[in-house]
């Protein structure tokens, strides 16, 4: 607002008015992590009886240990994956999955 002393003078007691009034001083909260226990109890939600719950519970390892937000997780590809050939089962990612 400072600037406007120079590109408007004739508003400048108007402008000190506004730029006297003290700055609101909002508390601000620190972010809440979770906690160990917190963290296992999400993680154990998923039912690991069906593709579905292996599918979830798999996806919030990743979130979790590659800290990843869920935009990044949903934009994920199989091309951005890259691990070693003996991690995973040869055609892991290209066998018939249920819809």
């Amino acid at each position: 607002m400072h600037f406007l002393e120079y590109r408007v003078p004739s508003a400048l007691e108007q402008i000190r008015r506004i730029l006297a009034i003290p700055a609101k001083k909002a508390e601000t909260r620190p972010v809440r992590h979770l906690t160990m226990e917190e963290m296992q109890a999400i993680l154990d939600a998923p039912e690991p009886t069906g593709w579905a719950g292996i599918r979830a519970r798999a996806m919030l390892h990743l979130c979790f240990a590659g800290g990843l937000r869920v935009s990044e997780l949903v934009g994920l590809r199989i091309d951005d994956v890259i691990l070693p050939h003996d991690d995973l089962p040869a055609g892991a990612f290209y066998s018939e999955v249920p819809a």
